[in-house]
């Protein structure tokens, strides 16, 4: 998750280049040591990375993602089968879209929030705001993914592929988390990115 963070602020710092705003990623009011750590890793990227934001990317994934779709694959198998046959991927797609999407990406805002140190009623409002267009995206993007997970990939490498898709994925999640922030800051986030997500203005 947190490679799918840092591809997302490469591609918000280059909009922002192309516009002309002065690239700006957040609040840093770190100590001297994160502020190395940052320009250090602004030099080898090109520009300068959110280091909290991908730090909240990279907990989400170790702590959420992976655990719990290492679970739920598991239980998928048990109720569904192993075979990779079109009807029992078919099923497992099905059933994967309707129950695991959805409740994973309110686990997902919930813990983004909780990191940022918001309220309940905050991860909420966002969930509110940010979650249909979610499901709508994911609805063009996961099934497909499941579908060849499923299908072609052999159960020990599952999550690796699902992991693989998701940098795609997270960058675009990671756009939804921060689009809201980035207006409030006043950073020009450009036209195309105001299409993908509503955002909670508050």
């Amino acid at each position: 998750m947190a490679c799918g963070d840092v591809l997302c602020q490469g591609v918000q710092a280059y909009d922002r280049r192309r516009s002309g705003a002065q690239a700006t990623t957040g609040a840093r009011d770190g100590e001297e040591g994160g502020a190395s750590a940052s320009a250090l890793v602004s030099s080898v990227l090109g520009f300068e990375p959110d280091l909290a934001r991908t730090a909240r990317f990279f907990a989400v994934g170790a702590l959420l993602h992976g655990p719990f779709f290492h679970l739920a694959f598991k239980r998928v198998d048990a109720l569904v089968g192993v075979g990779t046959d079109a009807a029992t991927v078919i099923k497992k797609t099905a059933i994967s879209h309707a129950t695991l999407f959805p409740s994973y990406t309110c686990a997902f805002f919930f813990a983004m929030n909780a990191l940022e140190g918001e309220p309940v009623a905050v991860g909420a409002n966002k969930l509110y705001d940010k979650a249909l267009p979610t499901f709508v995206s994911g609805t063009y993007f996961w099934p497909v993914a499941n579908a060849i997970n499923f299908g072609y990939v052999p159960r020990p490498r599952r999550i690796l592929f699902l992991n693989a898709c998701g940098v795609g994925w997270n960058a675009y999640m990671s756009h939804v988390v921060s689009a809201g922030s980035a207006d409030a800051r006043g950073v020009n986030v450009g036209p195309h990115e105001h299409l993908l997500a509503a955002s909670k203005r508050e």
